[in-house]
């Protein structure tokens, strides 16, 4: 899980990075690896890794973000 929770925070990272500067992109990935962590405990299952996987989903569709993102 911590693997995964990285790679996403850094992949949305990157989406974001050209448009906030250096300091709003730390605190976004520090903030939302916390949040992440926080929502998926107790929620992997690494012996059925796509059990719960639409509750851990992430995202945005026609301009409305995840309320996880907007944490």
């Amino acid at each position: 899980m911590i693997v995964e929770i990285a790679q996403a925070v850094e992949f949305l990272s990157r989406l974001v990075s050209n448009r906030v500067d250096t300091d709003t992109v730390s605190r976004f990935k520090q903030n939302l690896t916390n949040v992440l962590h926080a929502r998926f405990d107790g929620h992997w299952d690494t012996q059925r890794p796509y059990s719960g996987n639409a509750y851990r989903a992430i995202s945005s569709f026609n301009g409305v973000l995840d309320p996880v993102l907007v944490e």
